[in-house]
């Protein structure tokens, strides 16, 4: 999954850049099919600077008119579980999605949202290259690997396996426990 280009999400309009964020195919009889804000500078540079900011708030303004009940606040910010379950719809509609266009379509909103799920960069390296938060570069990573099929969390049907079994509360809790002990040396051990 590549994140970084000096124009991501950058148009030159004139001579001054601005963000361009394409809006997911279901809503763009609402939006239209990009949203664009101009940073006011012909500065490249600075344009990647301030990108950032104004892509999160594009973002959140798409995701306030996919899900009107989500302040614009809450629709920048996502959990992790939420994450993970927007990643298994995703996957069920890859799975349903027999129509090579629709499934590009598809893979264009996962795209979309692991970008958003990345943030903005923290640094550029020696090369010029974008550097990410390691903890939200994970996520994106983890969501477009769910999303695509290519990868399940050990632990993504665990709640309800626990809420199907009928076992007893000290049995449900060591069951719990072994699980955060597995995804723990997981995570220690990179798989």
């Amino acid at each position: 999954m590549a994140f970084s280009s000096d124009r991501m999400f950058l148009e030159l309009h004139g001579n001054q850049w601005r963000v361009v964020v394409n809006v997911p195919k279901k809503l763009r009889a609402e939006l239209g099919t990009k949203l664009k804000k101009s940073l006011g500078t012909d500065s490249l540079k600075e344009a990647n600077r301030l990108k950032w900011d104004v892509i999160a708030d594009l973002k959140a303004t798409i995701a306030h008119v996919e899900n009107p009940s989500l302040s614009l606040e809450a629709a920048r910010s996502v959990s992790r579980e939420q994450a993970m379950q927007q990643a298994v719809r995703f996957a069920d509609e890859r799975k349903r999605a027999f129509d090579p266009t629709q499934r590009d379509e598809i893979d264009e909103e996962i795209d979309w949202q692991a970008e958003s799920l990345a943030g903005r960069p923290i640094a550029i390296d020696a090369d010029g290259i974008e550097v990410f938060d390691h903890d939200r570069l994970r996520l994106a990573t983890d969501f477009s690997q769910l999303a695509r099929g290519h990868r399940t969390p050990i632990d993504l049907h665990h709640e309800k396996f626990l809420a199907m079994s009928h076992v007893k509360a000290r049995t449900l809790a060591d069951d719990k426990r072994a699980m955060k002990l597995l995804k723990d040396w997981c995570e220690r051990a990179g798989c």
